[in-house]
């Protein structure tokens, strides 16, 4: 009897296993693969030997970034990449996946740790993404990069936060003086907060990380770039999957319907059948991707 019941158990939980392959084979899929880029990501940022890590961009303990370029001595376009993870995750080291699709195509990749919820929350963390970009006009000539072609943007909470800090008067100041800033480029990225916020409870979820971050729902707008002046900004890039549930391509296309009319040089491009992370996912496993196309097309594109 005790027999039976356990090759009963064990066929139970191999109908399970076998049904859960089924239904949910693409994310399992999905997850190995990730795991095999995180990998490849890892061994990248140990062994690149062109890679200077851990510059010191300000005073602070965190305030470092890493820098990736090119084997030659030759001036290139810059890109500077800030991160997502929804505010309270993400780590510089995971992203030189990024760095290790653009920097064949030529490009110089900055990518700059910042302090993460629940250490910090806004402004700060668009002061330190506000001192990346200053310290990479200033310096990045020393490191091969071309200070005439600097294009700064993230992903998701990253494509905020970096819209956010180029609208700092003070950055402003620096991105306008010559060599001007050539671009931004934000990649499904959260331009109003108070509309995020909607759509997050519309869909049965609540974003307590998001409202503590910007300081509660009464300053939503002032740390929403879309309701910002837009008079002064660069000319622009934006990417969004329209299966993108996390973040409807909606929040994309209303951001370059105010740009245009402030305006501002923007491009909009959707991608489809993608989703949130998939969007970058692939970008990271195709050779190379539409995405990193589109941003080293951009950054070439500077003047």
């Amino acid at each position: 009897m005790f027999s039976s019941i356990w090759k009963r158990i064990l066929v139970g939980f191999l109908l399970v296993i076998t049904v859960a392959g089924v239904y949910f084979r693409e994310e399992i899929v999905f997850n190995a693969r990730l795991m095999n880029v995180v990998r490849v990501g890892r061994a990248y940022y140990e062994e690149y030997p062109y890679l200077t890590k851990n510059v010191r961009y300000g005073p602070k303990t965190h305030q470092l970034l890493d820098v990736y370029r090119p084997d030659d001595n030759e001036k290139h376009p810059v890109v500077v990449y800030i991160y997502g993870g929804s505010w309270n995750s993400g780590n510089k080291e995971l992203y030189a996946l990024v760095a290790q699709k653009l920097v064949p195509q030529g490009m110089i990749v900055v990518v700059p740790a910042y302090q993460l919820y629940p250490d910090a929350s806004y402004p700060s963390m668009v002061d330190d993404v506000a001192n990346a970009i200053a310290w990479t006009k200033q310096n990045i000539s020393s490191y091969n990069g071309d200070p005439a072609r600097i294009v700064v943007g993230g992903q998701s909470a990253g494509a905020q936060l970096s819209a956010m800090a180029l609208l700092d008067p003070d950055v402003q100041q620096l991105t306008m003086s010559e060599p001007k800033l050539c671009g931004y480029f934000g990649i499904s990225g959260v331009y109003d907060i108070a509309e995020q916020y909607a759509y997050e409870y519309a869909n049965g979820r609540t974003a307590p990380v998001m409202t503590a971050v910007m300081g509660g729902v009464e300053r939503f707008a002032e740390t929403s770039p879309r309701l910002q002046s837009l008079a002064v900004f660069p000319r622009t890039l934006l990417i969004h999957g329209d299966a993108d549930d996390t973040v409807d391509i909606s929040m994309s296309q209303q951001y370059a319907d105010a740009l245009a009319a402030a305006t501002v040089p923007v491009t909009f491009n959707p991608y489809p059948g993608r989703g949130h992370s998939e969007l970058l996912f692939h970008a990271l496993t195709e050779d190379p991707g539409r995405l990193i196309t589109d941003v080293t097309t951009f950054a070439n594109q500077c003047p």
